[in-house]
């Protein structure tokens, strides 16, 4: 059985591996909606960005960007850039 850590949820072995894939998945998917196939590639990097956030370690910024990126481009194409000031404010961490 694997571990759990609070609250009964599982934990990652590795979180590293665990966003590197979900960044290739969202890479799929961004091909796929490049490809004119229909998917939903802007609700999966929200997802994305909250799980790096929930996490909340700055070795995860890296990947935090490489989302962020692919969001944006996703919310260019689609048209409705007036959302990511907004969005993008609050993904600012500060350094103490």
């Amino acid at each position: 059985m694997p571990p759990t850590g609070k609250k009964g949820q599982i934990k990652s072995a590795a979180p590293e591996l665990e966003l590197y894939i979900r960044l290739l998945a969202l890479l799929y998917l961004f091909d796929k909606q490049q490809a004119g196939i229909n998917c939903d590639t802007l609700p999966f990097a929200k997802s994305l960005i909250d799980r790096i956030d929930q996490m909340d370690k700055r070795v995860h910024d890296p990947f935090l960007a490489k989302t962020f990126f692919y969001y944006s481009l996703v919310v260019e194409k689609k048209g409705d850039v007036a959302q990511l000031p907004k969005y993008n404010s609050s993904l600012i961490k500060h350094s103490n």
